[in-house]
């Protein structure tokens, strides 16, 4: 998508100036950009980032520069704005969970219209919220206003990543990982984890079947430069 917008702009100026030009008749030839050059546009060459873990006797810290490849574990769903339930929150991780991965569903579909709810979803933790941690099932860290800014579209979609304190990015900041030949922006801020220092950070069951990988993959993790640009994969 973002390739033909290029495409259309860098179009509309050829033509302006082959009619400011037209008395000698000088034609710009256009030369399609590649796939490199886009992504070079839409990324940082480097971002320092901090971990940290300490609970339970478990202790590590790391200082990691981006972009860096590394494994994601694979994490559970979010409650968004969308999503209702008895209480403000599930009372078992399954309240309300088929509702919310149909309509997960349906969105993932707009990229690949093939996939099938079984396939999408095949272990039974994909049909779970995240469980409660020093909060409510399906809550992420950033407590109860969560409820107010996660939409569905972004849940798809997220990252979380073991920050040390003072370095989680605000909520919605995105990032794009690479494997496969393919790539997806991914947005962070809204929990922090896995605990596991194997792990680069967590990502959602349909960033890995987007990405065709699992938690043993190794995937590529970049910082976005163009904040602007809307979760999800990214087509060239």
């Amino acid at each position: 998508m973002y390739k033909l917008s290029l495409i259309i702009l860098l179009s509309f100026f050829i033509f302006i100036e082959c009619n400011l030009n037209s008395s000698s008749k000088v034609i710009t030839e256009y030369k399609p950009f590649t796939s490199k050059e886009i992504t070079d546009t839409l990324i940082t060459e480097a971002k320092t980032i901090k971990h940290k873990f300490n609970n339970r006797g478990v202790n590590w810290e790391r200082t990691i520069i981006l972009p860096i490849t590394g494994k994601f574990a694979e994490e559970s769903h979010y409650v968004t704005k969308a999503d209702s339930f008895n209480k403000v929150w599930p009372i078992d991780s399954i309240e309300n969970i088929e509702k919310h991965l149909l309509q997960s569903l349906e969105t993932y579909k707009r990229f690949d219209s093939t996939i099938t709810f079984e396939s999408l979803y095949n272990n039974y933790w994909h049909k779970e919220w995240t469980p409660a941690e020093g909060g409510h099932i399906g809550q992420g860290s950033i407590g109860d206003i969560q409820l107010q800014m996660l939409t569905p579209e972004t849940e798809l979609w997220l990252l979380t990543m073991m920050w040390a304190p003072g370095e989680k990015p605000k909520a919605g900041t995105k990032f794009i990982l690479s494997a496969n030949e393919k790539s997806v922006v991914v947005v962070a801020g809204f929990e922090t984890g896995p605990a596991d220092k194997k792990f680069m950070g967590g990502i959602t069951r349909e960033v890995h079947a987007w990405l065709e990988t699992n938690s043993e993959s190794e995937i590529k993790l970049e910082y976005l430069k163009n904040q602007q640009m809307p979760e999800g994969p990214t087509i060239n």
